[in-house]
């Protein structure tokens, strides 16, 4: 067994960047939307969802959203997502992960078959759990 195949607990705090990364791909979103598409009620509707939906995902971000404190997989490959109201969730990963040097998205889904989204910044683990999470995932997509 290497270094990367036993049981991983990772510990996240809140993110301090998170909510800025997610602004920004919103407005470049609505960017790109208004400078390619001539304003049309169509256009005009999808700019105020995506207005919306960035919002709706700040206020989120900075309120008191139930948040995953705790990621857990074991040798397996299992995922266990812990919550900050203390509950545990048994997920499955049900695609390949992104895996950049800045930002980690994975994609879960529960036994009840509810997504459970997840991104992950640097500033969530510290730099030694972060690399070791993006080199399993890397590697786990490699076999």
């Amino acid at each position: 067994m290497n270094a990367y195949q036993g049981t991983v607990c990772l510990t996240l705090a809140r993110s301090r960047r998170l909510p800025r990364v997610l602004l920004a791909l919103h407005v470049a979103g609505m960017a790109l939307v208004a400078s390619y598409w001539p304003l049309t009620f169509a256009s005009a509707a999808w700019l105020a969802l995506v207005g919306a939906h960035g919002a709706w995902q700040w206020r989120r971000l900075r309120g008191a959203a139930r948040w995953v404190r705790q990621i857990d997989i074991d040798g397996r490959g299992a995922w266990r997502l812990a919550y900050d109201d203390g509950r545990q969730l048994d997920v499955r990963l049900t695609r390949a992960p992104l895996v950049l040097p800045w930002l980690v998205a994975l994609e879960f889904r529960a036994p009840d078959g509810r997504r459970h989204d997840l991104l992950l910044l640097p500033d969530m683990l510290d730099a030694d759990a972060f690399r070791r999470l993006r080199v399993r995932l890397t590697l786990a997509q490699a076999t």
